[in-house]
């Protein structure tokens, strides 16, 4: 994807930022660091984005304790995902070169995911498949729970 000049400037600068537009995704938490949506994906289930609370771009944006809260929530999330999907490990992804506002992908690996030993980004994207709505939203809700009751130090 190539993004013209002007079109670049302006997501960087946040004026066309979809992200601080908000989100069809369920919002599972806004935590000190922003909002964390699930993502649909049968693939992946618990896969969820931390999307930072503010327009920035780069983690030294952030000043030290907004860095260390970041982290801590990251882990807060990744925490609630694993009591409730028991995946085998995690990926934790920030790029930002399609949409520069800083988000951490909180990916929960499973050995028959499809695509172990590699990452999620091979996929095709009509390879996705979705969770009926009805176990999205139930995973939502499990999710929430979760987080309420994760202990972050």
């Amino acid at each position: 994807m190539i993004v013209d000049e002007a079109a670049w400037a302006a997501l960087i600068d946040g004026s066309t930022c979809p992200m601080c537009r908000g989100t069809d995704r369920i919002v599972i938490a806004t935590l000190s660091s922003g909002r964390v949506e699930l993502i649909n994906d049968a693939n992946f289930i618990g896969y969820c984005v931390l999307v930072y609370r503010r327009h920035v771009v780069e983690l030294y944006d952030l000043d030290a304790d907004e860095r260390r809260q970041l982290i801590e929530d990251i882990s807060q999330v990744a925490q609630a995902i694993a009591k409730q999907c028991h995946p085998e490990k995690f990926n934790y992804e920030m790029m930002g070169n399609a949409v520069p506002h800083l988000h951490c992908h909180i990916v929960p690996r499973y050995r028959n995911d499809g695509y172990w030993g590699g990452p999620l980004w091979w996929r095709p994207l009509e390879k996705i498949s979705r969770l009926a709505e009805a176990e999205y939203k139930a995973l939502a809700e499990r999710l929430q729970i979760a987080l309420r009751t994760t202990y972050a130090p």
